[in-house]
C-alpha cells in the first residue's frame, strides 16, 4: 500500500532535501517580498524592512515547521483510515510496513535533526501516536523531547492549537513591539506557547501590567494557566526587571494602575486576542 504521508516525510528529512527547501524559499522571498533590507543564505533568513524601519525577519525554519506540521496531521489521517480499512493478515502487513518505513525514516540524519530541531518533534511525535494508539512498539529517540512536551507545565486546549493561530498572535506582539523577536522565530514562539519541549523565552518589552493583562487574555486557550504554572514555566520574562515573571508579579501587576498608553495597549491586545482565540 502506498503511504502518502510517510514518502513524503522520507524524501523531506535529508541535508539535500531540506538544503533544496532552503534555497526555494530564498528565491521565492526575492521574488515576492518589497524592502528586502538583508539576506542571510546559510540561515535561511530574509529580513525585511517594514513601516518603522526596523527589519523583520522571514525565516526559513518557520516555513519548514508549517510543512512538517501538515505533513504530521496529513499522515495522522492517512494512517488512520488505513488501520481502520483493513484487519488479519492485512492489517498485519500494513503495521510491517509502517513500521519498516518509520525506521528508514528516523536513520540518522545528523545534519538535519541537529540543525532543524522541528524534524524531531513531529517525527517523535508521529512515532508516539503509533506506539500509543496502534501499539506498534517503535523505537523512539525522540522519547525525551516529546515526554517533556507531554508533561510541560500548561497545555493548550485541542480547540485552539493551531499554529496559524499562533503565527497570527506572533506577528501582533512583534508589530505593536511587546515582544523582543530578534532571537525568537515564529516556531519558537509557538513551542514557547504551546508548552512544548523548549529552551526559548519570550522577553516582553511593556511594563509588567501590560504583560500580565496579556498572559491573563489568554487564560482561556489552556486547560490550566495561572500565576503558579506561569512562574513555574519560566518561559516568560519581563523586560523591566530581566526575570521570568514569578506569581507574586503577575497577581500583583493585574490589578496595578495603569498609564493611559498601557490602557490603550491592553485595549489592543484584548480585541486581537478575542479575534485570534475567540471563546468558544
Amino acid at each position: 500500500m502506498k503511504l502518502t504521508g510517510l514518502d513524503q516525510l522520507q524524501a523531506l528529512l535529508t541535508k539535500v532535501s531540506i538544503s533544496r527547501l532552503k534555497d526555494e524559499f530564498i528565491e521565492g522571498a526575492i521574488e515576492n517580498l518589497d524592502n528586502i533590507s538583508k539576506i542571510d543564505n546559510n540561515e535561511g533568513i530574509i529580513y525585511v524592512m517594514d513601516d518603522n524601519g526596523e527589519d523583520f525577519p522571514y525565516r526559513f525554519t518557520d516555513d519548514l515547521d508549517r510543512k512538517l506540521s501538515e505533513i504530521y496531521e496529513s499522515t495522522k489521517i492517512e494512517l488512520e483510515e488505513a488501520f481502520n480499512t483493513f484487519e488479519g493478515t492485512n492489517l498485519y502487513e500494513l503495521k510491517k510496513q509502517v513500521k519498516r518505513q518509520v525506521n528508514v525514516i528516523i536513520r540518522p540524519q545528523k545534519f538535519v535533526f541537529t540543525a532543524y530541531p522541528s524534524c524531531n518533534f513531529y517525527l517523535g511525535m508521529l512515532i508516539q501516536y503509533l506506539n500509543d494508539i496502534h501499539k506498534l512498539g517503535l523505537s523512539n529517540p525522540f522519547l525525551r523531547q516529546e515526554e517533556e512536551y507531554l508533561h510541560a507545565p500548561f497545555r493548550v486546549k485541542k480547540i485552539y492549537d493551531k499554529t496559524t493561530n499562533f503565527d497570527k498572535l506572533y506577528r501582533f506582539l512583534v508589530a505593536q513591539d511587546i515582544i523582543l523577536s530578534i532571537e525568537l522565530a515564529e516556531s519558537d514562539f509557538y513551542r514557547v506557547m504551546s508548552g512544548a519541549s523548549t529552551n526559548k523565552q519570550i522577553v516582553f518589552i511593556p511594563s509588567n501590567a501590560v504583560v500580565a493583562q496579556l498572559l491573563n487574555s489568554i487564560s482561556h486557550i489552556y486547560v490550566k494557566f495561572n500565576g503558579s504554572i506561569i512562574e513555574k514555566s519560566r518561559r516568560f520574562v519581563t523586560n523591566r526587571n530581566n526575570s521570568p515573571m514569578t506569581q507574586g508579579n503577575y497577581n500583583t501587576s493585574k490589578t496595578r494602575l495603569r498609564s493611559a498608553d498601557d490602557s490603550k495597549l491592553i485595549k489592543k491586545i484584548y480585541k486581537a486576542i478575542k479575534d485570534i482565540f475567540p471563546v468558544v
